[in-house]
Parts: C-alpha cells; sequence; structure tokens
C-alpha cells in the first residue's frame, strides 16, 4: 500500500467515525440539550456558525454566520427533528437482536 492509498484509507476511517459518533444517542441527546442554548437573547451582538454535512463528509452548506443566534422557531425545529432522530435510534436498538452472551 502507498502512502496516497494510505491516506484515503485513513480519511475513508475517519468518515466512518465521524458518522458513528454522530449517530450515537449521547451525542444525539447532548446535541438536543445544547441547540437550545442557542438563543438570539445568548448571542445577542455575536452569533453562531452553522456547517452541514452529509454522512460522507460532504459539505452541503459552507459555514456560514448566523447573527445574534437562533430564532426560536429556528431552534423549535431542530430539536423536534433531533428528537425524532432520537426515536428512530432508540427504536433500531431496541430491535437488535441480542448476542447470546448478552443474555
Amino acid at each position: 500500500m502507498d502512502e496516497r492509498e494510505m491516506i484515503e484509507e485513513i480519511k475513508a476511517l475517519r468518515a466512518e467515525v465521524r458518522m458513528f459518533k454522530a449517530q450515537d444517542v449521547m451525542s444525539i441527546y447532548s446535541a438536543i440539550r445544547d441547540v437550545k442554548k442557542l438563543t438570539q437573547d445568548r448571542y445577542m451582538a455575536s452569533g453562531v456558525i452553522v456547517q452541514i454535512t452529509n454522512l460522507t463528509g460532504k459539505e452541503l452548506v459552507e459555514p456560514v454566520l448566523i447573527q445574534d443566534g437562533l430564532s426560536d422557531d429556528t431552534i423549535a425545529a431542530l430539536t423536534d427533528d433531533l428528537n425524532r432522530t432520537m426515536k428512530i435510534r432508540l427504536d433500531y436498538i431496541m430491535a437488535e437482536p441480542k448476542k447470546k452472551d448478552e443474555s
């Protein structure tokens, strides 16, 4: 394996770790808690930077500054989406068959 192939493999592994971390229940729980803090009251005369990437790491929305924090409507919408995601993840986890040694 040459250096270029190793670099590509490392990139792929980092993307896989990022994906697994992003769908971890505790990461989702933290996001639900933390997104509620991004209010306009807390970030007046400041802002938050938002960036959106897909599962492969491709940037879909470049980093952009949202002045004075997020609106209440945006926080509510993100919280709704995160809660929906949490439900999907928990349903998936609960549906996974247990291994014999975990019984």
